[in-house]
């Protein structure tokens, strides 16, 4: 599962920033502030029971003097299940979206800590046809994003500093 930002539909600046070194140095510190925002974020809103998720985030940033992109993503599988959810209730496009019966053993340190039987919380999810989205990372990114303008305008001044020397 991977969410990003991309500086795009610019083509022609692009093409002149990329020869102009006072753009590449806000472009990375703006891309790194994001990408660090975004996993505060998502950790937010995380899962905790295991801790495994939450630590699983990880930051790319685009190569380059003049990176492009940043990414923050989790090679996680759990992830993945719960932002978009299992079974008949999954919102992914990779699902099969169909009910399934989970394998009790993998449900049983979760079903322990809540004093809960592994295999009666399989029927549950099977009876269910699979479990709901959490969206836990969209609505992270979600709430990041609409927070972006002060970013930007910030991003626009350390160009204009950049330039000034």
């Amino acid at each position: 599962m991977r969410t990003g930002i991309e500086i795009e539909r610019l083509p022609g600046l692009l093409k002149r920033f990329r020869t102009i070194d006072f753009v590449a140095r806000p472009a990375r510190t703006f891309l790194r502030d994001w990408a660090d925002e975004s996993v505060k974020e998502i950790r937010k809103n995380a899962p905790t029971f295991s801790g495994e998720m939450v630590d699983s985030f990880q930051i790319e940033i685009g190569p380059g003097a003049f990176p492009k992109y940043a990414s923050v993503f989790s090679d996680n599988p759990k992830t993945r299940w719960r932002e978009y959810g299992t079974g008949a209730l999954s919102e992914d496009p990779l699902s099969a979206h169909q009910a399934y019966f989970p394998p009790p053993e993998n449900l049983r340190e979760w079903s322990s800590a809540k004093g809960l039987d592994p295999y009666s919380v399989a029927v549950g999810i099977f009876r269910a046809g699979g479990t709901p989205p959490t969206h836990f990372v969209s609505n992270a990114m979600e709430n990041l994003n609409s927070r972006l303008g002060p970013r930007l305008n910030r991003f626009g001044m350390m160009i204009e500093t950049e330039a000034a020397r």
